[in-house]
């Protein structure tokens, strides 16, 4: 009697076993993977930045990256809850980056130099043509790099880090006109590099004065057969007109006269 038992009992399980044998495997749920959300061109323009920050300790600078960071940039000299830092937003041109060595350059002289990546827009490029006059594309990317501006700056002026009374502002060639014609507060002292002011329509002359200075230079690269920056600018608003024979490559700022002259135009702006 046991022995028929167990006999029955093994086949029992045998046949369940058998079952469970010949019953497929769940398929695995692949694991649910979402897509990073897509950024505005504005917040693309922000988190792209290039910035060169003054080291701690060192009479040199770093370039880093802003990387959409909420804070002072890592590395950043003398950080404090008390501590602000000057700011130069510096804008390029259609056809020429900013260069890293005028960043750093500003770095080393107590700056923080921002530098906005409009090349990062992918919804709408800078309307930029492909062999265009510096007055085509000041012309054609002027609403663009205003919307840019004032983005730029509101976040700026929200980190707790940057000192608010202290922010200035480099318009580097058709990206300049921009930077003239700004109306808008946080802005303490604006640079026009190889821009003459000139053009038609809204993009021409300069706004605003009176909020902020201009410092304007221009070289043999730019024509000003029909006038410079200077005939828009009154006396009396701390603004400079500086006009050079030479014709230069990239680095017009970081020609030793001219960068001894825009350092003392913020030095004025920073303790007038």
């Amino acid at each position: 009697m046991g022995g028929r038992f167990f006999k029955y009992c093994g086949a029992f399980a045998l046949g369940i076993l058998a079952a469970c044998a010949d019953t497929p495997r769940p398929t695995p749920v692949p694991k649910a993977e979402f897509a990073k959300p897509r950024l505005s061109d504005l917040e693309s323009i922000w988190q792209n930045a290039t910035v060169a920050i003054p080291v701690r300790g060192t009479s040199g600078s770093m370039l880093t990256t802003n990387s959409g960071r909420a804070g002072p940039p890592l590395g950043l000299a003398g950080v404090g809850p008390d501590v602000r830092w000057p700011i130069i937003l510096v804008l390029q041109g259609c056809h020429r980056a900013v260069p890293v060595d005028l960043l750093k350059s500003l770095a080393e002289q107590g700056y923080v130099a921002f530098a906005p990546a409009s090349e990062a827009r992918r919804n709408n490029p800078l309307n930029c043509a492909e062999n265009g006059s510096l007055q085509r594309d000041a012309r054609s990317t002027f609403d663009q790099r205003r919307t840019e501006l004032s983005f730029v700056l509101g976040k700026i002026l929200s980190e707790s880090w940057t000192d608010k009374r202290n922010i200035f502002v480099i318009g580097l060639y058709d990206a300049a006109a921009a930077v003239a014609r700004y109306t808008g507060d946080g802005i303490n002292g604006r640079v026009l590099a190889d821009w003459n002011c000139q053009g038609t329509g809204g993009h021409a002359g300069v706004a605003a004065e009176e909020k902020s200075p201009v410092f304007a230079v221009t070289s043999a690269s730019v024509s000003v057969v029909g006038g410079d920056c200077g005939q828009y600018l009154k006396a009396g608003q701390g603004s400079e007109v500086v006009s050079f024979p030479a014709r230069y490559s990239s680095n017009l700022l970081l020609e030793p006269v001219i960068f001894t002259r825009l350092m003392l135009f913020f030095d004025r702006q920073i303790f007038k």
